[in-house]
């Protein structure tokens, strides 16, 4: 029978892959209740576990379970999703925190089997576990098939690597004549010619017939002028059939590998559509990154802020002082690597077509004298917040409700009185103690009365011009605010 001090169980699995180890015990008291149990990766052995945690509960009469799983590359995966279909709590330990544990338990740091699952469950005593976060539905499917995608564009641009060392052992000047290997006249010049003598002994009528089907009037060199490059060419002309043979498989490869990209990128476009996300219409983030974002970070509604979004990605900063020494804080990078390379990607495409973004990276540069490196963590910190209010919320992107910084901090940094005047005719003074930066001589904002887009900023007699429809930065940024 339940009472209100009926014990929580803890199960602590230390994960293999084909056999688990699993040791019971009660939470807070941290009693040992079950020897150390062998479970196979199997159905049976799932059964056998909750066979086995079943009768300790009736025996202790524990209202409520644990299971604690170290995650151990995939293996810990269809265990975990198993006990989560059977409505069980389930949490990851950090396998770090294993390894310290076992240390403090003892320094020699023997390992075995036997003795990781009951640190595990000491971990869940001492709170220093988390629920884990599973995967489902839609979510599931397009984190996989964004990660799919993922690693065909690495395997493309590892094949670009190697198709440009082949062609350039044996004709250089065709690599310099193409940015892109890999584009479709390029291609089609290595599939009909791919080696020097057979470019040599061709006709500038052949060759000009490629041009004309395969290129674009974007092609920067001529069929006459890569001809007359070709002439000159220390490439090697001879014994060079395997590496021709060599070459068509890797265009073949290539064709393939863009093909497929093509098809999952199809497919996340309709699991965009799906999920009804709005992260598009920030300008400057495509389908792509957008993708990026929500298969990674999954139902947002797991969280409960933005900053969690910002812990998750491992942009979360940390601090390693003692006594009078302090160091420069730091990004802990402690989160899931893939999300925190696409917010900073997606910072640098913000902070080149996002005018909010941009007020805000110069805000950060300018104002507070941060490198541009900093500037664009601060910048990837800020777009995660922003998504997980669009996702929370699922509303477009508002220009106006992003930040571009804080006032008190700009007028510091101005470091002279302000008066602002918002038309010619009525003058506003600020307060001086409340930004507390008033004291040289006086600097007047007006708007230009014939055309309100420019500012005209007068300091003592030097009269100074900006375009507001342009990335302006602190000047801009102080306007928004007041």
């Amino acid at each position: 029978m339940k009472t209100k001090n009926s014990p929580t169980l803890v199960i602590g699995i230390d994960v293999h892959k084909k056999r688990h180890y699993a040791r019971v015990k009660i939470l807070g008291t941290r009693e040992v209740i079950s020897p150390v149990l062998k479970i196979y990766n199997s159905k049976k052995g799932l059964d056998f576990l909750l066979e086995k945690v079943k009768y300790l509960m009736k025996e202790h009469e524990a209202k409520d379970t644990i299971f604690a799983l170290e995650p151990t590359g995939v293996y810990w995966k269809p265990l975990g999703y198993a006990l989560y279909d059977k409505g069980h709590n389930v949490h990851l330990v950090n396998p770090v925190q294993v390894h310290y544990k076992r240390k403090e338990e003892d320094p020699a740091a023997n390992k075995n089997d036997k003795i990781d699952p009951g640190l595990i469950c000491d971990l869940v005593c001492d709170g220093k576990s988390n629920p884990a976060r599973f995967m489902l539905g839609i979510f599931r499917v397009l984190r996989k098939t964004v990660r799919n995608r993922r690693d065909l564009v690495l395997e493309l641009s590892s094949k670009k690597i190697k198709l440009k060392t082949i062609v350039y052992e044996l004709c250089p000047e065709l690599v310099d004549a193409f940015t892109d290997i890999t584009g479709r006249l390029s291609m089609a010049i290595l599939r009909f010619f791919p080696s020097l003598d057979l470019l040599e002994s061709t006709s500038l009528e052949k060759l000009s017939s490629v041009f004309r089907i395969y290129g674009t009037n974007n092609t920067k060199i001529t069929p006459k002028k890569l001809l007359s490059q070709i002439q000159l060419s220390l490439g090697i002309k001879n014994d060079n059939q395997a590496h021709v043979k060599q070459i068509q498989m890797i265009l073949e490869q290539i064709e393939l590998l863009k093909r497929q990209i093509s098809i999952l990128e199809k497919d996340i476009n309709n699991y965009l559509k799906e999920l009804g996300q709005t992260l598009t219409t920030i300008k400057g983030i495509g389908p792509i990154l957008a993708s990026e974002v929500i298969a990674e970070v999954g139902d947002v509604n797991t969280f409960s802020n933005g900053r969690q979004l910002v812990k998750l990605a491992g942009l979360d900063t940390v601090e390693n002082s003692s006594g009078q020494t302090r160091k420069k804080r730091y990004i802990s990078k402690k989160g899931i690597s893939s999300l925190r390379t696409t917010s900073i990607l997606s910072a640098f495409s913000l902070i080149r077509s996002c005018p909010p973004f941009t007020d805000y990276f110069l805000y950060e540069t300018k104002v507070l004298g941060k490198k541009p490196m900093q500037a664009v963590i601060a910048v990837a910190d800020k777009f995660l917040r922003i998504c997980f209010y669009m996702l929370k919320n699922k509303t477009s992107f508002d220009p106006k409700k992003v930040g571009t910084g804080n006032l008190k901090t700009k007028a510091k940094a101005l470091n002279q009185p302000l008066k602002v005047s918002l038309d010619s005719k009525k003058m506003v003074n600020l307060d001086i103690n409340l930004f507390e930066v008033f004291r040289k001589s006086p600097k007047v904002i007006l708007f230009d009365e014939e055309d309100p887009t420019w500012v005209k900023i007068r300091i003592d007699s030097k009269v100074e011009t900006f375009d507001l429809e342009e990335p302006r930065g602190r000047i801009l940024a102080l306007l928004n605010a007041l």
